[in-house]
């Protein structure tokens, strides 16, 4: 840069989308909620989306941190932990109880990975079309489900896309 002239960066703002999936420990998408934009805050999405009355009554649900909220509104919710500190040792139980909750978390982050198989969920959208982001996603858990199942060595029954809605 010349003297005196500070540098400056120019960055192409995106406007996102929000779906939220319900998998479960098969890594299958069990529900795909519709699609919203990314600026909006994710628990009240949630909420809107009806989600407490898709799940059975004793199922446990895991969340992340962006859900803080569904420990007042739904009592089987269990979160992620906080980050301990570096400097202090984790005791085997808390160690063991981490492990256990990667275990379900990696299930879920395959279920995500299948759906970003499709390369259009993966990169930037640019489609304006109305409702065109609704049926993008719908083909793009279909796609997930198709080659989990065509790779997978056991034979799942098959979902239908109307389930999923």
């Amino acid at each position: 840069t010349p003297v005196g002239k500070s540098a400056t960066i120019a960055v192409k703002k995106r406007h996102t989308h929000n779906n939220r999936l319900l998998t479960d420990a098969s890594r299958r998408v069990l529900a795909l909620s519709p699609t919203q934009p990314g600026a909006r805050h994710e628990y009240g999405l949630l909420k809107a989306w009806d989600f407490p009355q898709r799940l059975p009554s004793d199922a446990v649900c895991w969340t992340n941190f962006r859900f803080q909220g569904m420990k007042k509104t739904f009592l089987t919710s269990q979160l992620s932990n906080k980050k301990e500190a570096q400097r202090w040792p984790v005791d085997a139980v808390d160690r063991f109880i981490n492990t256990q909750k990667s275990r379900i978390r990696i299930r879920v982050e395959h279920a995500i990975g299948g759906v970003k198989r499709l390369a259009a969920v993966a990169q930037p959208y640019r489609n304006h079309t109305p409702k065109m982001e609704d049926q993008l996603m719908v083909v793009a858990v279909g796609y997930g489900i198709f080659t989990s199942n065509a790779r997978s060595k056991k034979n799942n029954a098959p979902i239908s896309i109307d389930s999923l809605l």
